[in-house]
Order: C-alpha cells, then sequence, then structure tokens
C-alpha cells in the first residue's frame, strides 16, 4: 500500500495506476540493465497526485527479490506526493545459461538467455568454454561458484617433468596430480620415483620442476 503521500490535489488532477506502473517498469528496466520487466503487483489502491505534467520519480534498488522503494510526484519543479512502495517485480536481464542439462565434469559453452534478476545467485561467467561442477538445467543461469575453468591438461595426463639447474638438464616421465592450466603452478608425479613435486605447465605435455 502508499501511505503517507504529503499532499492530496482534486481528483481530476491524478496520476493512475497505469501511468505509475508504466514509470515503474521504465525505472527497473533503466536500473537493473534489464531487457523488460513487468509490474505483477503495484500496492496501489487508486490514483497518486499530480497533472498531466507531473513527473515521476523513483528511488531504491528495483534488482532485489523484494524491493523496497519510494515514489514521488514532482510537478512544476514541487513535491507534491512521497510514498513508499513495495512492489511485485519481474524483471529479465540477458545472462549467460546453461544451453542444455549439464553434468558435474562436464565441458560446455554457455548461450545468451533471458533470466528473472532474482534467479541470479553469484557473479554471471562469460561466455566461452567451462567445466560444471554441479548439475545444471537447461536455461539455467551459470555462474562462477557453479563451474571451473576447462584445464589445458586434465589430471592424470602424462607430461614430461624438466629439471634445470644451471648446466644440469633433468627429464622424467610423469603425470598431473591435478587439473593443469598453462602458466599456472600444478602438481605432479614422478613416475619413477612415485615422489610429488610442484612444476609450472608450461606446454600441455611439459612441465619445469621448481
Amino acid at each position: 500500500m502508499i501511505t503517507g503521500l504529503l499532499v492530496w490535489l482534486p481528483t481530476a488532477l491524478a496520476v493512475g495506476p497505469e501511468q505509475v506502473t508504466e514509470s515503474l517498469a521504465t525505472y527497473a528496466v533503466a536500473r537493473c540493465g534489464a531487457e523488460r520487466a513487468e509490474v505483477t503487483w503495484l500496492g496501489l489502491g487508486g490514483s497518486v497526485p499530480g497533472g498531466d505534467a507531473a513527473r515521476l520519480d523513483w528511488e531504491g534498488d528495483p534488482c532485489r527479490s523484494r524491493p523496497e522503494l519510494e515514489l514521488r510526484v514532482v510537478e512544476q519543479g514541487e513535491l507534491v506526493a512521497r510514498a513508499p512502495v513495495r512492489p511485485g517485480l519481474q524483471v529479465w536481464v540477458e545472462a549467460p545459461v546453461a544451453p542444455r542439462r549439464v553434468l558435474p565434469g562436464e565441458d560446455f559453452t554457455p548461450e545468451l538467455g533471458l533470466v528473472l534478476v532474482q534467479d541470479l545467485r553469484g557473479n554471471p561467467v562469460a561466455v566461452s568454454p567451462w567445466r560444471s561442477r554441479v548439475n545444471l538445467r537447461a536455461g539455467q543461469p551459470v555462474t562462477t561458484g557453479q563451474v571451473v575453468a576447462v584445464p589445458d591438461a586434465d589430471q592424470g595426463a602424462d607430461v614430461t617433468l624438466k629439471l634445470v639447474r644451471g648446466g644440469l638438464v633433468i627429464v622424467a616421465p610423469g603425470h598431473l596430480a591435478d587439473n593443469g592450466y598453462l602458466g599456472q603452478p600444478v602438481r605432479v608425479v614422478n613416475e619413477a620415483t612415485h615422489v610429488v613435486a610442484e612444476g609450472v605447465l608450461v606446454r600441455e605435455d611439459l612441465v619445469h620442476l621448481r
């Protein structure tokens, strides 16, 4: 309900619910960077004061699941009404979504789709290859907590271990104890000694030991 209006003008000079609804939807689209917004309920019993030249201003975050907003009606530079509004809003934004059902450990590339901003729980990922950590349904928003980057070399992959000490170069066969990413530290197992060591993946099949 809208309460606490500062000034009530004659009924002939009033802004109807339809105009308020349209203004709120426009505000939500602009504030949330959304593709579209729908006001499912306004919480406004009737009209609010204001003539044809009245300007409707909004304050508050409409992107939250239960937004608490304030409506201000300004006419000829003067505030003629102000009221708290707790509307029902459905705000759709463009975000990366799963293109199909994705299982844990499966590689996939998200596609862009429209999702309710209230369904975005976390930071959206880039539209690039990822490996899922959880079950994802088709069309589900994809956020950073649900995926990991696709490794350049998978855990268990055979690699060559190379150790350089001055003029001494030692080469041995090994395999990755973790998923490997180029230029990043990774644990490896020396096949000859079964010792776990750490190095840097410099190529998909080559690790420089530290």
